[in-house]
């Protein structure tokens, strides 16, 4: 009888497990919690904040007509935004959701290859760039990194027991995922590759075809919204390359905002993200399919589809990865502790489970110095501080696109100001094919009885009034100045203005603020 099968032994060792995880998941949510209403939301996030501003079926047609992405999201947040629509309040759901990944990374790992292993993984998710990065976005993807990890949990158990039973929570989270990202098929593949069925060729043979019933049920899940991205243009997205996957990669450990700044810092740790993985899959073999499935799969996958249908490569496409990054790391931190600890000197255990100690805590002290450096590029709040400082009565504020007028009023007036629907330009409305659609298949009285139709293209709630949109702005005669807010250095020349000469901008990251004269 070892000392580990003495009863009181493995119950001390059971407690100091739970102390170390209650550590390392205090130290993943302060990390998380570092930045938190550091800045005002960007771009990005005034989409998910305003989109979930409203009833569940205006959520619907606002993503419908405005976005990419399918609604569950939305949907999920405007639940969470039912007790407050603040900035501190919508970000914690994205910090509830990393807080989630920690635990399914904890106890997915500890499932699958030890409770060692689980707790070094847990440490390495908890000081994780990427995931601390992504804990402070109101965006979809600390909700998919934590669906995607699950899924991973829920396909392991199938392969363990090979029943269409058994795949159903599968099927179901994939399909959770479908409607929660616009490129949920890349990490629904990864899951489906994943739970191939194991054995050998009669194996295989007896048990592909319940594979096949699944893959064919969830793709089912996935057809509608495969078709709704296939027909849309990712602008800002690019095509695969060495430089956007080292930046993609190195990202995972470092995180992708402004605190680590050399050009080549990126580069040099997604080397070390490659040799780590390597050394990984080769040291626990058990790992091989985890990396290839969810690391090395869905990097090759979207590398195709970027070059034969439209380009995708982004680097939050990949946040999921990162905590199977983690897992890997930590599989194998555990099986060195466990398995090698045994057969070495135990001094060399000591300074090999101290060197990852110190990894840790250095990737900690680089994702809270991340936290705590302004990184996001859209400052609505210091662009609405400003115009609150400086505009006069007699004088309007103009943000000619929508996504900029919902910035800026929530900033200006508060997170209640308005619906994006009834606070519309209805001549931009009318441009779009599929507002026509819906104005034709449910007609105008029912799109007013349910609050989906425009109403007025300003408000009033602020001391002077705030317009939005690019058709012709009422009587400017009794007007003496027009606040003008863009993306653009220079102006278009289109716009609706009382003047067609522009005095230097004020620049705030990428908006640009004009004081343009009336009547002189």
């Amino acid at each position: 009888m070892t000392d580990s099968d003495i009863p009181e032994v493995r119950g001390r060792r059971r407690g100091i497990d739970v102390a170390i995880a209650l550590l390392l998941i205090g130290l993943g949510v302060w990390l998380r919690l570092a930045g938190l209403g550091r800045d005002s939301f960007w771009l990005d996030e005034i989409y998910s904040v305003s989109l979930a501003n409203l009833s569940g079926l205006g959520t619907v047609v606002a993503v419908f007509l405005f976005d990419v992405h399918p609604p569950l999201y939305y949907l999920q947040l405007n639940a969470w935004g039912l007790f407050g629509h603040g900035d501190t309040w919508l970000s914690l759901n994205s910090v509830c959701w990393s807080t989630a990944t920690l635990l399914a990374v904890f106890f997915g790992t500890r499932r699958r290859f030890g409770p060692t292993a689980g707790l070094f993984a847990l440490g390495f998710c908890a000081a994780m760039g990427s995931e601390v990065y992504f804990a402070n976005e109101v965006r979809m993807y600390a909700m998919f990194s934590c669906l995607v990890v699950l899924s991973w949990i829920a396909a392991d158990r199938l392969r363990a027991d090979y029943r269409f039973r058994i795949a159903l929570p599968l099927i179901v989270l994939l399909a959770i995922l479908a409607a929660t990202h616009s490129a949920s098929l890349i990490a629904a593949s990864g899951a489906l590759l994943y739970a191939l069925p194991p054995g050998n060729m009669r194996q295989m043979r007896r048990w592909l075809p319940t594979w096949i019933g699944i893959a064919a049920v969830v793709g089912c899940t996935y057809l509608p919204w495969v078709i709704n991205a296939g027909v849309r243009h990712i602008d800002h997205a690019h095509t695969a390359s060495i430089q956007a996957a080292s930046q993609t990669v190195g990202g995972w450990i470092i995180g992708y905002g402004d605190a680590v700044s050399a050009p080549w810092a990126r580069p040099a740790a997604a080397v070390l993200v490659l040799l780590g993985l390597t050394g990984a899959a080769a040291t626990v073999p058990r790992l091989f399919r985890v990396v290839a499935c969810f690391i090395v799969w869905p990097l090759l996958f979207a590398a195709v589809l970027s070059a034969a249908v439209q380009p995708i490569w982004l680097d939050r496409t990949f946040a999921f990865c990162a905590p199977f990054v983690a897992i890997a790391f930590g599989t194998a931190a555990g099986h060195f502790f466990d398995q090698r600890g045994r057969t070495v000197n135990q001094a060399v255990v000591y300074a090999g489970t101290g060197l990852i100690a110190a990894a840790i805590v250095l990737g900690g002290w680089l994702a809270y110095v991340q936290m705590r450096t302004p990184y996001k590029p859209d400052p609505y709040r210091e662009v609405a501080r400003y115009l609150d400082e400086h505009a006069k009565s007699g004088e309007i504020i103009y943000a000619p696109a929508g996504e900029t007028f919902w910035g800026v009023s929530r900033y200006l007036i508060g997170p209640d100001w308005g619906s994006i629907l009834k606070v519309h330009d209805m001549d931009e409305m009318n441009k779009l094919k599929k507002w026509r659609r819906i104005s034709a298949l449910a007609g105008s009285n029912a799109l007013t009885r349910f609050g989906l139709m425009p109403e007025t293209r300003h408000l009033e709630s602020f001391r002077v009034p705030v317009f939005t949109g690019t058709s012709p702005l009422p009587d400017l005669q009794a007007v003496t100045a027009i606040w003008l807010i863009t993306t653009e250095d220079v102006p278009p020349s289109e716009l609706p203005l009382c003047s067609d000469r522009y005095p230097e901008a004020s620049v705030f990251g990428r908006l640009y603020v004009y004081r343009v004269p009336c009547g002189t």
